[in-house]
C-alpha cells in the first residue's frame, strides 16, 4: 500500500505531466516544482534530473533543486558508464550508497568537500531506452527508507511521463509542423520546428544548417553563418555545448551561449541545429536533452526532400515579433536585415515599431540614426532610408499604409492585416485585467505566451527602446503576480509556486516574489524549501532581508 508521502509525490507528478503537456514553454519551471516536492517528501538535501540523449551516449543535467547549487553544477554531462548517473543508466539498476566520500566513482569534488555522504540514484527506464536518471543526495549517512520507497514508485511513471511529453510536447506542436509540410514546403516545416524548439527551450534564436549549405533561420542574420558546417563535429553525431570544455565548438565565440545538435535521419545526420541562449541561461545543459528528444521524431518527417508547392493559406501582410530578438515576416516569408536595401532601414523600422501607433518626430529619428551629424545634412539621408523601408514592407510604396506621415512625424500604424506581438500582448492583458478567477488566468496565459523575452532584446543597450522595455517587463511581472494571487485563491498552490519561479527567472531582484513564495511554502508546511528560498533572497538582497528566516 502506498504511504501518504508516496501518494503526494505521485499527485505532484500527475500535476507536472498535465502542466508540461499544456504549457511546454514552462518546462523547466514545472520540473523544478516537481523536484522541490520530491526533495521535501524524501527528506534529502538535493534532487537532480538527468535526461539521456536519444542515442544513449550522454546524460545531461536538466533540472536541479536544493542546496549548494554551484557545487552540483560542477559537472553537468556524464557519458554512459561514467560517474553515478552514467553507471545507473548503463546498468539500468538503482545505486544506493552512504560512502560518497570514499567512492572514486563519484566525480564532483566540490560536492564531496561540502560533506555529502549519501546518494540514491534510480534509472528512468523505457522498454527500449533509458530516458534519464533521477538522483537524491544528503549530507547525512542515513538514507530514509521512505526516499527509496518513493523513488521505486515514482521512477517508472516519471520515465513514461517524460517520454510522452518529450516526444509529443502536446499534439498541437507536431500538428503545426505536419500542417506546414502538407500545405507549404519542408522549409516552412523546419521553421516551425525551430519555433517549437525555441518555445520549449527558452532559446533566443536558432538556425538549421543543411549539409547542402542551406540555412533556415528563426531570426534571419541574428546568428553568423557557419562556413565549417561540412566539417562540424555535430555532423558526425557529437553534441556541442559552447560553455563546457571538451564539448565546445572551436568555430563559435567562447562568450556566446550556443549549442549545436545533430539532426538524425535514421542512423545518419542530415543537418545541424544551432540554438543561441541569452546570458542568463543556466545550467548550460538544461535545454539540450529536451531539444534532442523533441527533434527526434519531427525531423524524420522534415529531412531534406524535394520542395512541395508554395503555401497558399492566407497570412497577414506583415508579422513582427519584438519580444526576444526582433523578427519580421512579409506574407509569411522571413525578412533579414539585408532584404531592406539599406542597413539603416531595418533600424528605422525597429525605432518606429518601438513607438507603435504613436508619432515620432523627424528630429528624434535623426538624433537616433545620425546623432553626430548636422540635422539639415542628415535629413536627405532619412528620406532615402525611409524610401528603402517603404519599398521593403509596403504593399504599395506609392500609397503608404504601414509607415504613415503626419506633418513632421512618422508612425508605424498598419492599416491592413498585420500581427504585432506587443500590440496583441497589451490587448490580452487589458481584457484579462477586467476578468476574475479561471477566466482571467486563461487569458493571462495566452498573453504570456507572447512574452518570449525582453522587448527588443537584440537592442539591449539602445536608449530609444529602454523605457518601453522596462514598462513591458513590469507589465509581464505584474500579470504573473496577479496570476499567482488568483491561483492561490483557487487553491492551485503548485501553479502559483511555478509562477513565482517564473517571475524570479525574469527578474531575480523582485523581492516581493521571494517573500510571497516563502509565505506560500510556509503555508503548505514546506519549511525547508522556504528556508532555501530565504537564503537565495538574502544573496540577491545583499544583506539580511527584511523578513526573518523561516523557523
Amino acid at each position: 500500500m502506498n504511504t501518504p508521502a508516496v501518494q503526494s509525490v505521485l499527485q505532484s507528478l500527475s500535476w507536472a505531466t498535465g502542466r508540461l503537456l499544456q504549457t511546454p514553454e514552462h518546462f523547466f519551471q514545472i520540473l523544478k516544482v516537481f523536484l522541490s516536492d520530491l526533495r521535501q517528501h524524501t527528506n534529502m538535501d538535493s534532487a537532480e534530473l538527468f535526461l539521456a540523449s536519444p542515442q544513449q551516449t550522454h546524460l545531461l543535467l536538466t533540472s536541479y533543486d536544493g542546496k549548494h547549487r554551484s557545487a552540483f553544477l560542477e559537472k553537468l554531462v556524464f557519458r554512459f558508464g561514467m560517474g553515478y548517473p552514467g553507471i545507473v543508466a548503463e546498468t539500468r539498476a538503482p545505486l544506493k550508497t552512504s560512502e560518497v566520500q570514499q567512492d572514486q566513482r563519484y566525480l564532483r569534488d566540490e560536492v564531496k568537500k561540502l560533506g555529502y555522504q549519501s546518494y540514491v540514484c534510480y534509472p528512468l527506464v523505457l522498454p527500449h531506452k533509458v530516458i534519464g536518471v533521477i538522483n537524491l543526495a544528503s549530507r547525512s549517512t542515513h538514507i530514509p527508507a521512505e526516499a527509496e520507497r518513493i523513488l521505486s514508485h515514482v521512477a517508472p511513471l516519471l520515465a513514461s511521463s517524460l517520454y510522452s511529453v518529450l516526444t509529443s510536447l502536446s499534439e498541437g506542436a507536431f500538428q503545426q509542423i505536419t500542417d506546414s509540410v502538407h500545405s507549404g514546403t519542408n522549409t516552412e516545416g523546419m521553421s516551425t520546428l525551430l519555433e517549437q524548439g525555441i518555445r520549449i527551450s527558452g532559446g533566443q534564436c536558432g538556425v538549421i544548417h543543411l549539409l547542402n549549405g542551406q540555412r533556415i533561420e528563426s531570426h534571419p542574420e541574428q546568428l553568423p553563418a557557419c562556413s565549417h558546417i561540412c566539417h562540424c563535429p555535430a555532423v558526425k553525431g557529437r553534441i556541442l555545448i559552447n560553455s563546457i570544455p571538451g564539448m565546445n565548438c572551436e568555430h563559435q565565440s567562447k562568450v556566446t551561449r550556443t549549442v549545436c545538435l545533430p539532426l538524425w535521419s535514421g542512423n545518419e545526420v542530415s543537418g545541424v541545429q544551432t540554438m543561441h541562449f541569452s546570458k542568463g541561461w543556466a545550467p548550460s545543459t538544461q535545454a539540450v536533452a529536451p531539444l534532442l528528444w523533441f527533434n527526434r521524431l519531427a525531423w524524420q518527417a522534415l529531412a531534406p526532400r524535394s520542395e512541395a508547392a508554395q503555401k497558399t493559406a492566407d497570412v497577414p501582410w506583415l508579422e513582427i515579433e519584438t519580444f526576444g530578438a526582433f523578427r519580421v515576416k512579409k506574407q509569411g516569408q522571413m525578412m533579414g536585415p539585408t532584404e531592406f536595401g539599406r542597413r539603416q532601414a531595418y533600424l528605422l523600422l525597429k525605432i518606429l515599431v518601438s513607438r507603435w501607433g504613436r508619432p515620432i518626430t523627424t528630429e528624434e529619428l535623426l538624433d537616433v540614426l545620425w546623432p553626430e551629424e548636422d540635422p539639415d545634412r542628415a535629413l536627405p539621408r532619412l528620406h532615402v532610408v525611409l524610401n528603402a523601408l517603404r519599398k521593403a514592407i509596403e504593399p504599395d510604396p506609392a500609397k503608404p499604409s504601414v509607415i504613415l506621415r503626419d506633418g513632421n512625424t512618422y508612425r508605424f500604424a498598419p492599416e491592413g492585416a498585420h500581427h504585432l506581438d506587443v500590440e496583441r500582448f497589451e490587448q490580452l492583458v487589458g481584457q484579462a485585467d477586467q476578468m476574475q478567477g479561471q477566466e482571467a488566468i486563461q487569458q493571462y496565459r495566452i498573453a504570456l505566451k507572447l512574452y518570449k523575452g525582453d522587448f527588443m532584446a537584440d537592442e539591449a543597450y539602445a536608449d530609444w527602446c529602454a523605457l518601453e522595455r522596462n514598462y513591458l517587463k513590469e507589465q509581464a511581472v505584474r500579470v504573473m503576480f496577479r496570476m499567482a494571487d488568483l491561483l492561490q485563491e483557487l487553491d492551485q498552490q503548485a501553479d502559483a509556486q511555478e509562477m513565482y519561479y517564473r517571475i524570479l527567472s525574469i527578474d531575480p531582484y523582485q523581492f516581493d516574489a521571494y517573500e510571497s513564495l516563502i509565505d506560500l511554502l510556509n503555508s503548505v508546511n514546506r519549511v525547508q524549501d522556504a528556508q532555501l528560498c530565504w537564503e537565495q533572497y538574502r544573496t540577491q538582497y545583499g544583506e539580511h532581508p527584511p523578513i526573518p528566516r523561516p523557523a
